[in-house]
C-alpha cells in the first residue's frame, strides 16, 4: 500500500466530506418533521456515501465503547440514536452550506453518488444470491468503496475533478492518482475502513476494487463482491463484456442474469434519484439544490431561535398566554394571539384571559372538539392550519364562535393552528392574521414549527407541574432506601459473626442451634430491608414497554446489599445491549428472575458465582424472542428434583420454604407466552428463559 502523504492524512476526517445538496435538503426536511420515523431517516442516509462515513466513524468511536463492532448502517443507526442523528445532519448542512463547490466539483458529486449507490444495492444484491453472512455489511462497503475520491476532492478541489475528467479508465485513474498524490483513491477508502476498525477483510474490499482480476480470484467473499459491484456499478448501461467475465470468473454467474441484476438496480437508483429531485445529467439543478439547502438551513435555525426565546419568555412573562402571544407578534407581526387549551376530562378547549378574574364567567369560553362546529375546533381535529380567509367549510358566514375570536384578535382574519406533543393534541393557537394574501408553503410551514414549539413548552411545564407534586414522595422513598441500605451494612457483619461462631461450636450442639436461628431472623431482616428498597420501583403490572436489562441490573443492586453479601455470592453480567425493548407486566418478569437468583444462592451455601446474560434469538418459528440466562456453579440438582422440577412442593432448602418458587416461576414464564428451560450438572444449574419480543 502507498500510505498517503502526511498533510492529507490529517485532513482525513469524514466530518468534512461533501454531500450532494439533494440528499442534505431531503434530510433535513425528514429531520425538522416530527412525525418522521426512524426507518426515513435510516432510508435517506442509506443511500448517501459521505453520511454514511460520518456516521460508521462516530458509531465505531471509543466514545460509544463499540470500537470496530459496528459493520453495517442499521446497528449504527441503533447505537447513535434519533438525536444524535439529527444533530449529525444539520451539522453537516451547516458545513456545507457554507463551502463554496464549482460546477466541476458538483457534476462529481452527482456522479459519485450515483455510483457509490449503485454499488452500494449491487453489492447487497450479490450477497444475497451467493449466501453471504452479512448482506448489510456489503451493502455499507458498497456505499463506501469510492470513498477515498470524496477525500481527494475535498483536499485538492481545484486539481481531482479535472483529473477524474481526464482519466481514461480506472486503472489509469489509479495511476494518475499515484503520480499526483503519492497515494490513490483505493487506498485512501482502505485506510480509513481499517482505521474505523471494520476489518481486514473489509479494508481489503475497498484496497482491491481495481485491481486485475486474476487477483483477486481467490479472496474473500467480501472482497469479491465489492469487486464485482464496483465493476458494475461503473458501467451504467451495462454493455462492457469485461463485467460479464468477472461476474462469471468469481461467482460463476451468466452474462444473462449478471445483465438483469445490473439493469434492475440501475433502475432503481433512477426511481431514487427522481424522488429526490436529482437530475443526474443536469449539473444547473445542484445551484437550485444549494438554495433549498440554505432555505431549509434558514427555517432550522429560526425554530432554534424561536425554541430559545420561548423558553426566556416562559420566565419572564406572567402566563403561557402573554408568552405565546409575545413570540407570535416577534415572528410575524400578529397583533394577538389567543391559545386555547384542551380538556381532556370534557373534550372542549377552553380560554380564559390571562388578566380576567376566574370568577368572571364571560372571560371564561369553552369550544366543544367537534367537527362542523368550528374552524378552531377543526384545525385540531384534522390537525392542520386553518385560515378564515381560505376555509372551505362553511359556505355563507363563519359560526359565532369563531367571528368572536376574530374580534378578540383585533383582526379581520384569524389563522388556526393545532398545538400538538408526540401525537397528542394540548390545544389550538389562534392568532390574528394582518395579512390580505393567503400563506405561502414556507410562511404556512413556519407557523406550524411555532405551533410545534408551544407544544413541546406546554408539555413541558406539565411535566416539571406533575414532578413537583410527587418529589415529596420521592424524597422519602429515597432516605428509606438510604437507610435500609445503611441497616444492612451491620446485619452482614453480625450474620458473618454468627456463621462463625456456629461453625466453631459443634453440629449438634445447644449454641449451633441457637446461631443457627438468629443466623436466619438476620437472613429474614434483610429480606425485609430489600422488600423496603423495592419501593422504588414501579408496582404496576401493565404490561409496559421496558429493558430488560435495566430490570435486571435494578434487581441485581437491590440484591446486591442484602442477599449476595449474606450468602458470600459474588455476580457478573453478560448483557446484550441491542436487545430491544419488550411490552411485558414488569412485576411477573421480576419475580421469575428474584426467584431464579434466590434459589441460586441458597443452593450455595458456602459461596459462589452467578452469571446472568441477556441476548436476542429466534425459535424454530423465525419469532424474535428475549433470552434470559442464569446460571450457578453449584452442586447441581439431584435427579429427583430435576424430574419434579416445575411441580409444586419439591424442594431440597426444607425449614419455611415451601417448594413452589419454581412453579410459580414456571406459571408465570408461560402466561407470558415464553418457556423456561433448566440445565443441571455437578459444575452447576442453568436457567434459560425465552420470552416473545412484541
Amino acid at each position: 500500500m502507498i500510505a498517503p502523504t502526511d498533510s492529507l492524512v490529517a485532513e482525513l476526517n469524514a466530518n468534512k466530506l461533501p454531500s450532494l445538496p439533494h440528499v442534505l435538503v431531503e434530510m433535513l426536511r425528514v429531520c425538522q418533521n416530527p412525525g418522521s420515523s426512524f426507518q426515513q431517516m435510516a432510508e435517506i442516509i442509506s443511500r448517501d456515501a459521505a453520511i454514511a462515513s460520518r456516521i460508521i466513524l462516530l458509531a465505531n468511536s471509543s466514545f460509544y465503547g463499540r470500537r470496530g463492532n459496528v459493520n453495517t448502517l442499521e446497528r449504527a443507526l441503533l447505537v447513535l440514536g434519533t438525536d444524535t442523528i439529527k444533530t449529525m445532519v444539520i451539522t453537516a448542512s451547516v458545513q456545507q452550506f457554507f463551502e463554496e463547490f464549482n460546477a466541476g466539483q458538483q457534476r462529481h458529486l452527482k456522479q459519485f453518488w450515483r455510483q457509490s449507490l449503485s454499488c452500494a444495492l449491487l453489492a447487497k444484491a450479490l450477497a444475497t444470491l451467493t449466501s453471504y453472512a452479512s448482506p448489510d455489511e456489503a451493502y455499507l462497503l458498497g456505499l463506501l468503496h469510492n470513498i477515498g475520491e470524496l477525500v481527494l476532492t475535498l483536499n485538492h478541489s481545484e486539481v481531482y475533478p479535472e483529473l477524474l475528467h481526464s482519466a481514461e479508465d480506472f486503472v489509469d485513474l489509479v495511476d494518475r492518482e499515484n503520480e499526483t498524490f503519492l497515494t490513490n483513491h483505493c487506498d485512501i477508502g482502505a485506510w480509513l475502513i481499517s482505521d474505523w476498525g471494520l476489518g481486514d477483510f473489509s479494508a481489503d474490499a475497498l484496497r482491491y476494487h481495481h485491481a486485475p482480476l486474476d487477483s483477486v480470484v481467490d479472496a474473500h467473499h467480501l472482497v469479491k463482491l465489492i469487486y464485482l459491484a464496483a465493476r458494475l456499478s461503473e458501467d451504467p448501461e451495462v454493455e462492457i463484456a469485461v463485467s460479464y467475465e468477472t461476474a462469471e470468473r468469481l461467482f460463476d454467474l451468466t452474462g444473462a442474469l449478471t445483465k438483469e441484476i445490473a439493469l434492475q438496480i440501475n433502475k432503481e437508483v433512477a426511481e431514487i434519484a427522481t424522488t429526490l429531485a436529482i437530475d443526474i445529467n443536469n449539473h444547473e439543478d445542484s445551484t437550485l439544490a444549494h438554495q433549498a439547502l440554505g432555505k431549509q438551513l434558514k427555517q432550522r435555525l429560526l425554530a432554534q431561535e424561536t425554541a430559545s426565546h420561548l423558553d426566556k419568555s416562559a420566565d419572564n412573562l406572567p402566563s403561557d398566554q402573554d408568552t405565546f402571544a409575545e413570540t407570535a407578534a416577534l415572528l410575524f407581526g400578529f397583533r394577538e394571539t389567543k391559545f386555547l387549551k384542551l380538556d381532556s376530562d370534557t373534550g372542549t378547549l377552553r380560554y380564559r384571559e390571562s388578566n380576567s378574574d376566574p370568577l368572571h364567567s364571560a372571560a371564561d369560553l369553552s369550544i366543544p372538539l367537534e367537527a362542523e362546529r368550528s374552524i378552531i375546533a377543526s384545525a385540531g381535529l384534522n390537525r392542520r392550519l386553518i385560515s378564515s380567509h381560505d376555509q372551505q367549510l362553511f359556505s355563507h358566514s363563519l359560526p359565532v364562535i369563531d367571528q368572536h375570536f376574530i374580534r378578540l384578535t383585533h383582526s379581520n382574519a384569524m389563522l388556526c393552528a393545532p398545538v400538538v406533543h408526540e401525537d397528542k393534541l394540548l390545544g389550538v393557537l389562534v392568532m390574528g392574521d394582518p395579512h390580505a394574501s393567503p400563506l405561502n408553503k414556507d410562511q404556512t410551514a413556519f407557523i406550524m414549527e411555532f405551533a410545534n414549539l408551544v407544544g413541546n413548552l406546554v408539555a413541558r411545564k406539565a411535566t416539571l407541574s406533575s414532578n413537583a407534586e410527587s418529589d415529596e414522595i420521592r424524597t422519602l422513598k429515597a432516605q428509606v432506601n438510604v437507610l435500609a441500605h445503611e441497616a444492612n451494612n451491620p446485619l452482614t457483619i453480625i450474620r458473618n459473626y454468627l456463621e462463625s461462631l456456629a461453625s466453631s461450636s459443634g453440629r449438634d450442639s445447644d449454641e449451633h442451634s441457637t446461631y443457627e436461628i438468629l443466623r436466619e431472623e438476620i437472613d429474614r431482616a434483610s429480606q425485609i430491608l430489600m422488600r423496603i428498597q423495592d419501593l422504588e420501583m414501579h408496582e404496576t403490572g401493565e404490561a409496559i414497554s421496558q429493558n430488560i436489562n435495566t430490570e435486571i441490573h435494578q434487581l441485581v443492586k437491590l440484591f446486591e446489599g442484602a442477599f449476595f453479601s449474606a450468602h458470600s455470592v459474588v455476580f457478573n453480567l453478560d448483557l446484550d445491549e441491542t436487545l430491544d425493548q419488550v411490552s411485558l407486566p414488569r412485576n411477573p418478569l421480576r419475580q421469575i428472575v428474584t426467584n431464579i437468583i434466590k434459589n441460586a444462592a441458597e443452593a450455595m451455601p458456602a459461596g459462589g458465582e452467578i452469571h446472568i446474560s441477556t441476548a436476542t434469538t429466534v425459535n424454530t418459528n423465525g419469532k424474535l424472542l428475549a433470552e434470559i440466562t442464569i446460571a450457578d456453579n453449584g452442586p447441581g440438582l439431584p435427579p429427583e428434583i430435576k424430574q419434579q422440577l416445575f411441580k409444586p412442593g419439591h424442594t431440597t432448602k426444607g425449614g419455611r420454604h415451601s417448594g413452589l418458587g419454581l412453579s410459580i416461576t414456571h406459571n408465570l414464564v408461560t402466561e407470558l407466552g415464553g418457556n423456561i428451560m433448566c440445565r443441571s450438572s455437578h459444575k452447576g444449574t442453568q436457567f434459560q428463559i425465552l420470552l416473545p419480543l412484541k
